[in-house]
């Protein structure tokens, strides 16, 4: 359903009310401020009656113009939000993969150039800003599309903190006072990270793809592309959703081809290309290809196998990984995953387990991070490319009888018999403590990505 003009009242009840059924797009443009310049001319079609969008600012002059704005004076800005009270944030996971990172900047440029009403956008890269030199795919892929990467809001930026965790800030306006005026849609999850809970209600939309994790069910828009009863994601990349979103509001207009590359290039690398062996791919990744790649081919190679390989290649780079120290290995793309009682950390990592243990103070490193995340239970999931096909193993390591029980528990229970895991080595760190070890466990269905093991992890 698209927006008009007729529609605003009734979409913005519904927002008021959380009892929205429809699957709205969010009701707001950014800040009235000049973009620079104006490369591409995209005109948009909202209805017959609406005005046509003549001139778009491009997908890197958006996110510059946004970065400016709530870099110079985030006093300001934040003044200016609690006196509109329309401050809309899009973020992407905690682990801040490609994906979660180029859905929810691609998603702010949607919203804030394609509908109607009045807000003030901040895509935000929900990492901290020293964090993103660590995803050189990413790194690659904006700069390939004209984005200056240092040129974007994260985690740590000072409009940030002060927002949501800084209250003894000079310009925070208190996390109570923020709720009033902050409205969130989340990207490539559906579940507002630990450390941000207490905004939960503000959470308006969730464009996803994992497992409905059943949490802000008042939101006006929750689409979640994940098939529960046979616990398959029903698009292997975020960005094709927001496609789908973006091709709602576009129309027949061009799509800025810098916009087009980004989301190309994400959904490319998290399909494999559409490898049927790999079998990430669905029939909505290959239908937003077939469309992205109409407006890409001034910035990415209409060669996908190309785009693929470049992509790839800096992503599982096996020098660049055995450069990492291991807290950066651990940290690079990881998730908290939590039950009443429970906190699971899951750390992806690009290289074989037995070069992760090759590293130098590997169980002192360990045990460091899963204090630092007061986790119970710290599982490392390994993933390298054999023939084109992913090979998996899955380390645990904790104490004794965490490491065990969830062990036995992956091995036999019924729910877990997808992943097909068997025993392989198990690990001691009398060094550390006699009661820590690690199990690692060989994972011979190649498809169990974290998607998968994680909410079976939390059945337990």
């Amino acid at each position: 359903m698209l927006l008009t003009r007729c529609s605003l009242t009734t979409f913005t009840s519904a927002l008021l009310s959380k009892q929205s059924s429809h699957r709205l797009l969010p009701t707001f443009i950014p800040h009235a401020t000049t973009f620079p310049k104006l490369v591409n001319s995209v005109s948009c079609r909202m209805s017959s009656t609406d005005e046509v969008h003549n001139s778009l600012p491009t997908f890197s002059d958006f996110l510059h113009e946004r970065y400016q704005y709530f870099s110079n004076n985030p006093a300001e800005v934040i003044l200016k939000a609690r006196e509109q009270g329309n401050l809309h944030v899009i973020m992407g996971n905690e682990a801040g993969d490609c994906d979660s990172i180029i859905s929810s900047l691609a998603l702010a440029y949607i919203y804030s150039n394609y509908e109607q009403g009045k807000g003030i956008y901040l895509p935000l890269c929900s990492i901290n800003r020293d964090d993103m030199s660590l995803r050189r795919e990413t790194t690659l892929l904006l700069e390939r599309c004209g984005i200056n990467v240092k040129q974007l809001i994260y985690l740590d930026d000072e409009v940030t903190q002060a927002l949501f965790f800084d209250e003894n800030s000079d310009i925070s306006p208190g996390s109570a006072d923020m709720r009033d005026f902050v409205q969130i849609t989340l990207t490539d999850h559906n579940r507002i990270r630990s450390s941000m809970r207490a905004f939960s209600d503000s959470v308006i939309g969730i464009i996803d793809h994992h497992l409905d994790e059943k949490c802000h069910e008042s939101a006006a828009i929750r689409n979640i592309a994940f098939d529960e009863k046979r616990q398959k994601a029903l698009s292997g990349s975020c960005c094709s959703l927001v496609t789908e979103e973006l091709l709602k509001v576009v129309e027949t207009s061009p799509i800025d081809p810098a916009l087009a590359s980004a989301l190309l290039g994400t959904i490319v690398l998290d399909t494999m290309n559409m490898n049927e062996k790999a079998n990430k791919g669905t029939e909505r990744d290959l239908s937003a290809i077939r469309v992205l790649e109409k407006s890409s081919s001034t910035i990415l190679s209409p060669d996908l196998d190309s785009v693929f390989s470049w992509m790839n290649n800096a992503k599982f780079d096996r020098r660049f990984w055995s450069e990492l120290s291991i807290r950066d290995c651990l940290r690079i793309d990881y998730k908290l995953f939590e039950t009443d009682h429970k906190r699971y950390g899951i750390s992806s990592v690009l290289i074989p387990i037995n070069e992760l243990f090759e590293k130098e103070g590997f169980s002192k490193v360990a045990n460091e991070f899963m204090h630092l995340n007061e986790l119970d239970l710290l599982a490392i999931m390994s993933m390298v490319i054999v023939s084109g096909v992913p090979t998996r193993e899955l380390l645990l390591y904790g104490s004794r009888f965490e490491v065990e029980s969830m062990a036995a528990f992956l091995v036999n229970d019924n729910d877990a018999q997808v992943l097909k895991v068997k025993l392989s080595r198990k690990y001691g760190f009398n060094e550390i403590d006699s009661d820590i070890v690690a199990q690692l466990l060989s994972q011979e269905n190649p498809k169990g990505s974290r998607k998968q093991v994680a909410p079976i992890m939390l059945k337990k």
